[in-house]
């Protein structure tokens, strides 16, 4: 299956808010039809051992470069 990091931080932005999605860089691995979701990294700055909620915490973080444009969603190997 293939997707875009937009359609990742659009999905973002629905559950945390809007604004969340500029902390969610994607991070792909491979050239053209064989790229790769390789990585999701949620941005997060405050207390994050305490009890404020997850959006919060998002919304506290830098804005980070969106990455790469799009991949293959590959299944987790459990």
């Amino acid at each position: 299956m293939t997707g875009s990091s937009e359609a990742v931080r659009t999905a973002f932005d629905d559950v945390f808010g809007a604004g969340a999605s500029a902390r969610v860089p994607v991070s792909c691995h491979g050239r053209e039809e064989n790229r790769k979701f390789t990585e999701l990294v949620i941005s997060l700055a405050g207390d994050v051992a305490g009890t404020a909620p997850l959006a919060d915490l998002i919304h506290a973080a830098e804005p980070a470069p969106p990455g790469c444009l799009g991949g293959i969603v590959e299944r987790a190997p459990f």
